[in-house]
């Protein structure tokens, strides 16, 4: 069986109505190493590991925003579904989360968001 080669690969690319023909480097990339296409990281595996690490860290930017600001009880009932949701699952449609990489990156935003609502409840509860 012969190995793959690790240089990268030049494509000649011809654009439409024109007879130049550029060439174009394409970048080799590990199986497990995720490229940011059409704003998600995709790894040839389809594991969503690196996105989902992405989506925790915004996760936490804002619940910790969230958290400094002072919103009244309109406000923090409405941060959640006006603010987080349209944000986080834009891309949840075709990113393959599990149930629990949800709760885990959500966990934080719905906690902060409670507590400015003036909730008592907890996460497990809602």
């Amino acid at each position: 069986m012969r190995k793959g080669s690790k240089v990268n690969a030049k494509l000649k690319i011809t654009q439409s109505e024109t007879t130049n023909q550029e060439e174009v480097v394409v970048r080799r990339r590990e199986v497990d190493e995720a490229g940011k296409f059409l704003c998600i990281y995709v790894t040839m595996k389809g594991t969503w590991k690196q996105e989902v690490a992405e989506w925790m860290g915004k996760s936490r930017q804002f619940s910790g925003k969230v958290r400094r600001a002072n919103f009244n009880r309109t406000c923090g009932i409405r941060l959640f579904s006006f603010l987080w949701v349209p944000k986080f699952r834009y891309s949840a449609g075709v990113v393959g989360y599990s149930k629990r990489q949800c709760e885990k990156i959500e966990k934080p935003v719905v906690s902060a968001c409670l507590s400015a609502s003036g909730s008592t409840k907890s996460f497990h509860e809602v």
